[in-house]
């Protein structure tokens, strides 16, 4: 029983990473518009890569009059502009 267990949970260890790296095709125009924006960072204590989730006291704001296959958000975090899916909070892309 406890070899199936831990079989069990190094299969799902093992696809945790081949998860966080799914690719997500963000338009070029949204980039320009994030990157056009004038925001003051948030500093937080660690750091920013895909995959993290934004403390909720991290303002997100919204991506507007931009044509794009789906809402996006952004957030300006420890001197990093951030592409974040709203419903999660979680970083999709890092733009610089």
């Amino acid at each position: 029983m406890k070899k199936l267990i831990l079989g069990a949970a190094l299969a799902v260890a093992a696809s945790m990473p081949a998860l966080a790296q799914v690719a997500v095709q963000i338009e070029p125009e949204v980039r320009e518009y994030i990157i056009r924006e004038g925001r003051s960072s948030v500093v937080i204590d660690h750091d920013v890569v895909v995959g993290t989730v934004l403390p909720e006291e991290v303002e997100l704001y919204a991506v507007e009059d931009v044509p794009a296959e789906r809402p996006y958000h952004y957030a300006v975090v420890n001197d990093h502009r951030v592409i974040v899916e709203p419903e999660t909070r979680r970083v999709i892309e890092v733009i610089d």
